[in-house]
């Protein structure tokens, strides 16, 4: 049997199974959801390419780089209301598919389900705009990357930290013609526990076809999770109201490995870097739109090489690394919660409305939380607080 990494450690990036040459790894969901490796003892030649294929056995290490730090938006603002911040991802991975190139990434596939998938069509992009909050099964996509990377055809794969590493570990070798854009990270909530939520959210009469987990309805400051019927908003929540939200950030559906993650360092193994920028006014007062703008870091020869190629449709301004490493060594790992296991046997057994009543129950403090936010949003006075932390934040790191 390989000696593969244990439940707790393992990030399901799938290297293991991909890397197999028999076949014999098959990623199961276990109680939680989430995929785990099983191996097939009759089929395993013990070739220990799996073992050399996981991330979390051992990592590869970043290389000396000079990296450059930007804040981002797109210029075409059909593409930047539908991303989650500045639609920088759009801009990268519009080049590449100029270039002839296939891009990967997570998109719905049926009943709402995440996975990785490929396209070679700048109209295809779209399915991989605005924010997953679900771990995305990443199936055969390392395997068919590397069949285009051979074919000398150029890549973009974009992922969480330990997705681009287990793309990295299975590879072996880098390719010139790869480029790897990681989204900052704060953990993975459960597939499971989301079908879950939606089962509720349809007992609440909401016939919807259309998920947006960072809808800009209300403005980049107030994103919430929208429910659709074609063009048709039936429901917002934000972050203190949301049932979803607050299952993900309360700890309760986080993937265990998220709690020790390795990956989510100062410093990264990809060419971009890319996450939310909510303090743009201190940057450029230019650029403070409350639309959507992204937060930036270019690693490589390679990144700063497109990033002149797609200059043009970009908004840009750059200033200096140390400040973002600052801000991505403060990214707060996910916490575990202390009745885990209670928590994923109720949500094998209970009715979805019993379950989120149980767990995350509108309360009359959520409401007034609700509406708090709501007000402060209308009346702009969430501009002046933004400003008073700021300040506060300041006046600390000195």
């Amino acid at each position: 049997m390989p000696n593969l990494v244990s439940k707790e450690l393992c990030c399901g990036c799938s290297a293991c199974a991909n890397s197999c040459p028999r076949r014999a790894i098959t990623m199961l969901p276990d109680i939680t959801g989430f995929l785990y490796p099983i191996v097939n003892e009759n089929m395993c030649i013990h070739c220990g390419l799996c073992e050399n294929s996981c991330p979390v056995i051992e990592s590869v290490k970043p290389k000396e780089t000079i990296p450059h730090s930007y804040i981002a938006q797109n210029k075409n603002d059909t593409v930047r209301r539908q991303s989650t911040s500045g639609g920088m991802f759009s801009a990268i991975a519009t080049e590449v598919i100029r270039q002839g190139g296939v891009v990967f990434g997570a998109a719905f596939a049926e009943n709402y389900v995440v996975r990785h998938t490929f396209v070679d069509t700048i109209e295809a992009l779209a399915k991989f705009r605005n924010s997953k909050y679900v771990q995305s099964e990443i199936g055969n996509s390392y395997k068919d990357s590397e069949v285009f990377l051979k074919k000398n055809r150029l890549v973009c794969f974009s992922g969480t930290p330990c997705q681009i590493q287990g793309l990295k570990k299975f590879l072996k070798k880098e390719y010139e013609n790869l480029i790897t854009v990681d989204v900052v990270c704060r953990a993975v909530p459960s597939p499971k526990v989301f079908q879950k939520y939606l089962d509720y959210q349809r007992k609440e009469k909401y016939n919807f076809n259309k998920i947006v987990f960072r809808d800009k309805g209300l403005g980049y400051s107030y994103s919430t999770l929208a429910l659709f019927k074609d063009e048709e908003c039936l429901y917002r929540g934000g972050i203190e109201f949301d049932q979803w939200y607050r299952l993900f950030f309360k700890g309760f559906c986080n993937r265990t490995s998220c709690h020790k993650c390795s990956f989510q360092t100062g410093i990264r193994i990809s060419d971009f870097t890319l996450w939310d920028c909510w303090n743009t006014q201190e940057y450029s007062r230019r650029l403070d739109d409350n639309k959507g703008t992204t937060n930036c870091i270019a690693w490589t020869d390679k990144a700063l090489k497109l990033l002149e190629k797609i200059e043009p449709s970009l908004n840009l301004v750059e200033y200096p690394f140390e400040k973002n490493k600052k801000v991505l060594n403060r990214i707060p790992l996910a916490k575990a919660v202390y009745n885990r296991e209670l928590f994923f046997e109720d949500v094998e057994k209970m009715d979805s409305s019993d379950f989120i009543k149980k767990y995350v129950p509108n309360t009359p403090e959520i409401y007034i939380k609700k509406y708090l936010r709501l007000f402060l949003h209308i009346t702009h006075l969430h501009n002046i607080v933004r400003k008073i932390v700021h300040c506060l934040r300041k006046f600390k790191e000195r």
